[in-house]
């Protein structure tokens, strides 16, 4: 059926309310994520009042830190 949807040019996506990873494992068993590429998460994390985006590779040998956002957090 992927195929099939895919061959139509719909786009097919993989939403789980799982583990991520294993959102991932599925969607590239289904061939709805190519096997080849790379995946990257994205986290926020508040350190001091300001928030930093940390992305890692899925293959957990990359790691980008993006520098403080121009905002502040807070959690109002």
């Amino acid at each position: 059926m992927i195929k099939e949807l895919q061959s139509c040019q719909i786009k097919t996506i993989m939403a789980t309310g799982d583990n991520v990873l294993t959102g991932i494992s599925v969607a590239r068993q289904c061939h709805i994520l190519d096997t080849n590429k790379e995946v990257w998460l994205g986290e926020l994390v508040n350190t001091d009042g300001y928030t930093q985006v940390t992305w890692k590779s899925t293959d957990k040998k990359k790691k980008i830190v993006m520098g403080e956002l121009p905002w502040r957090y807070t959690d109002d």
